[in-house]
């Protein structure tokens, strides 16, 4: 919905697809969640309750705890906890990690990243830009990077080697 609002008109095939798409994954998630959980599959599942607050909570008690230099690079996971060693939200972790400054740090450069994006590839450079790059691309790409962003609010993303390799790149 981003992209329609920041896109316009260009847009609208794009989040016409992934509306789409949505719904199918809606359906498949209802079928899924009521008939093969319900059956024998259920031990494939498994309910995280409210494990992931729990383990934001830790990370805003270690980042208040150490509020400039947070506790150390992968040191979330030093401190004992049944659930996981990542608290699942990139901002989080990194002020628990490596403290408030750079936690705002990151997130000035995420929000100054964003704004030249659209300020390069908006609604009228796309429309204008006529085979230089092509709109849909800049949709996809604009949406995929902040499908991702918002991703890493609730994932363990940043800590995954893959998600390192691929934000470096």
């Amino acid at each position: 919905l981003v992209s329609l609002l920041v896109y316009r008109r260009e847009a609208f095939l794009f989040v016409k697809t992934q509306l789409v798409a949505a719904l199918f994954g809606v359906v498949a998630y209802i079928l899924l969640y009521y008939f093969v959980y319900g059956s024998e599959a259920k031990l494939l599942f498994r309910s995280i309750g409210n494990a992931r607050l729990d383990l934001w909570e830790r990370a805003i008690e270690l980042s208040l705890q150490n509020p400039f230099y947070g506790v150390g690079p992968m040191h979330y996971a030093w401190y004992p906890n049944d659930i996981a060693n990542h608290p699942h939200n990139s901002v989080f972790q990194i002020a628990a990690e490596w403290g408030m400054p750079a936690a705002l740090i990151v997130f000035g450069l995420f929000l100054y990243g964003v704004t030249c994006w659209v300020r390069r590839f908006n609604y009228q450079t796309i429309v204008s830009d006529k085979g230089e790059v092509t709109c849909h691309v800049v949709i996809a790409l604009f949406c995929s990077l902040l499908a991702g962003a918002i991703y890493s609010l609730v994932s363990g993303g940043i800590v995954m080697p893959l998600s390192q390799i691929l934000g470096a790149l």
